[in-house]
């Protein structure tokens, strides 16, 4: 996975479960970011929003 920031920005490269693990280690400054790619996963979303 590769990380670019500039002006306050964050991009991220890579697998989304390397993103993932990236986000958690750095919990304290992306928290909800982590929080929100994980909601993505859940059964409800992938229900309201693929049908």
């Amino acid at each position: 996975m590769k990380t670019n920031t500039n002006n306050k920005s964050l991009i991220l490269y890579g697998k989304i479960n390397d993103v993932l693990d990236y986000l958690k280690e750095c919990e304290k400054e992306y928290t909800y970011m982590y929080e929100l790619i994980k909601s993505f996963e859940s059964p409800a979303y992938k229900k309201t929003n693929l049908n």
